[in-house]
C-alpha cells in the first residue's frame, strides 16, 4: 500500500506513552492502514484499535473489517545467539477470524546483510471484525524447548504488525 500517505497516528498505547499505532488512509477505497509497532523485550498493551483523524479525534475501528494483515520486522541482534531466539506475537483484536494470534519466529527471519535479519509476509488469517478492548504486541526470546529467555538487540522503526481495515463512516 505504498500509494497511501501516512496521515495520522493511532492512539491508546497504555504501557509506553510514546509508542502508538500509525494509520494511513486512502479516500478512494475507504481503507485505513493501522501499524502496531513492537519493542524488543517489551509487551505493549493497547487500549483499542483506532486512529487519530485530521481534527485530532480518536476514531475506533471496532466493528470494522480487517481486510488483510502483514508484518515487517528488521531485527539487529546483539549476537548471533539472539537470532535463533527471536519471537514476536500480537493478540489481534478480531472476531470471526481463523486466528487471533499473529506470530513471527526465528525460522521466518532471513539474513539481509550487515548482521541484520528481516521477516516480511502477509496473511488473511486475521480477516474479520475488529472487537473492542485491549490487545498487545510482544517481542521476546524463546529457547529450543519453548521457554522464554532474554533477547538482546533492536528493531527498525518500521518493525511491527500492519492491518488494512475498513474506515468508519
Amino acid at each position: 500500500m505504498s500509494q497511501i500517505a501516512r496521515k495520522s497516528i493511532a492512539a491508546f498505547a497504555l504501557l509506553v506513552g510514546t509508542l502508538v499505532p500509525v494509520v494511513a488512509t486512502t479516500a478512494a477505497n475507504r481503507i485505513v492502514e493501522v501499524f502496531n509497532p513492537a519493542v524488543v523485550g517489551s509487551s505493549v498493551d493497547y487500549g483499542q484499535m483506532g486512529y487519530i483523524d485530521d481534527d485530532g479525534n480518536f476514531i475506533s475501528v471496532a466493528g470494522e473489517k480487517i481486510l488483510g494483515a502483514w508484518v515487517e520486522f528488521t531485527f539487529i541482534p546483539d549476537s548471533r545467539l539472539d537470532v535463533g531466539r527471536f519471537t514476536a506475537e500480537m493478540a489481534v483484536p478480531v472476531l470471526d477470524a481463523p486466528s487471533e494470534l499473529f506470530r513471527v519466529t526465528a525460522s521466518q527471519l532471513v539474513p539481509i546483510g550487515n548482521g541484520r535479519y528481516r521477516a516480511t509476509f502477509t496473511s488473511q488469517q486475521f480477516n474479520g471484525t475488529v472487537r473492542t478492548g485491549r490487545y498487545s504486541v510482544e517481542v521476546f526470546g524463546t529457547n529450543a524447548s519453548g521457554a522464554t529467555v532474554p533477547l538482546h538487540g533492536r528493531l527498525s522503526a518500521d518493525s511491527g504488525f500492519y492491518f488494512s481495515v475498513t474506515q468508519p463512516d
